[in-house]
């Protein structure tokens, strides 16, 4: 998966969390990031069910042509 970019910075407010040490400022923060980085991850996860669909569809597609005599044009290197 794509690790999000602010993912230091959400580590180091969640140890300030931890510690009881945010302000109200960095707990909003903190929770604005986090949010973004849950739409992060389904975006990456969209884009993997689209990769694999067309994977799944490649791989079709090569099956099909293994299924094919061998003839000297399939066999040459290019």
């Amino acid at each position: 998966m794509l690790p999000y970019k602010n993912e230091g910075e959400i580590r180091r407010l969640e140890g300030l969390a931890d510690q009881n040490k945010l302000t109200n400022e960095q707990r909003t923060e903190l929770t604005k990031l986090r949010n973004e980085r849950k739409a992060h991850e389904i975006q990456v996860a969209a884009l993997f069910d689209k990769d694999t669909a067309k994977l799944h569809s490649e791989l079709e597609k090569i099956d099909l042509k293994a299924s094919k005599p061998m003839t000297v044009s399939t066999t040459e290197p290019i």
